[in-house]
């Protein structure tokens, strides 16, 4: 990473040199580096490492494989592990930035053994699915349309949780502002999700390096991804979706969170126009919620369920 930034800060000294030229190679650069297919690991949500190899064959092991294509070509591959208790409830579980569905096992786990079934699916440009365009949630929400009209043809009575953890939860809430949302999505759990693309591509790069603006950085990697992915960073706004929901939303974030800044789920839940409530646990990090305070994360996950199905 720091020899990322410092190729960076070269590239901002090229750009205020050579103007238009140096404002594509930026962009180009900040694009080919984070949004563009590596299949490299990172750390953003396998925070349960002591019982993640447990987790993932409990998942691997109780589930089928399922495959769909996207309107665009891409074939999406997801983990369905059906629950002969849930009463027809069914909870998608969504990933984060550059992860994939078996590292969501521990979460898949807790869900199943509330009486759900769950379908854990590898986001696009993630894991076993196709494209090699990471969307941030903003196109990944289509595709999870898709996966929720694929549940209602297995089970025209389902009644659908949307969950995800942190580009995870972007996605749920990009979603829940889709206006051809089905009535069986009765509730979206968010944990730790970002207000904007823009506003958090630009804390990433000031957490690394304080003193760079968004402008012209950020800006140039949006005009590049809006140009090669076919939308801009300030298209892409949780903000605007969940304004446009009627899904009621329990948003989670932890107070110690500076990844995606704490103030990110005041935005988020004071935009909100749906029936909403939300939970702070204290002194968690980024995506640590849940490994933080255990009891009240899912006692609270579980009550709101409960409340919002059957």
């Amino acid at each position: 990473m720091k020899k990322f930034f410092k190729t960076l800060i070269i590239l901002y000294l090229v750009l205020c040199v050579i103007g238009t030229g140096g404002f594509f190679a930026m962009g180009s650069f900040i694009h080919r580096i984070a949004l563009v297919r590596t299949d490299s690991p990172q750390a953003d949500n396998s925070v349960f490492s002591g019982s993640m190899s447990e987790n993932k064959t409990w998942l691997e092991e109780n589930s089928v494989g399922m495959y769909l294509n996207t309107d665009g070509g891409i074939t999406l591959h997801g983990y369905l592990a059906e629950n002969p208790l849930s009463n027809d409830r069914y909870a998608i579980v969504c990933h984060g930035y550059r992860s994939k569905a078996t590292d969501m096992s521990y979460f898949a786990k807790c869900l199943y053994d509330m009486n759900i079934s769950v379908l854990a699916v590898d986001a696009r440009a993630h894991g076993k699915s196709g494209g090699n365009l990471i969307g941030m949630g903003y196109l990944e929400k289509r595709d999870i349309i898709q996966w929720i009209n694929e549940i209602l043809r297995i089970n025209p009575e389902a009644e659908i949780i949307l969950y995800g953890l942190s580009m995870g939860a972007a996605t749920v809430l990009f979603t829940s502002g889709e206006a051809d949302l089905p009535d069986n999505v009765k509730a979206v759990v968010s944990d730790c999700a970002y207000s904007r693309v823009y506003e958090q591509i630009g804390c990433t790069i000031r957490g690394y390096v304080p003193f760079l603006p968004d402008f012209p950085i950020v800006d140039s990697a949006s005009v590049v991804c809006e140009l090669k992915g076919g939308y801009s960073f300030r298209d892409a706004s949780c903000v605007e979706a969940v304004k446009r929901s009627r899904t009621p939303t329990l948003f989670i974030h932890g107070s110690a969170d500076t990844f995606v800044p704490f103030y990110m789920l005041d935005i988020l839940y004071n935009n909100a126009g749906c029936p909403k409530e939300r939970l702070v646990i204290e002194n968690a990090g980024h995506a640590q919620c849940a490994a933080t305070d255990p009891a009240l994360y899912w006692s609270t996950i579980e009550d709101f369920i409960n409340k919002n199905t059957y």
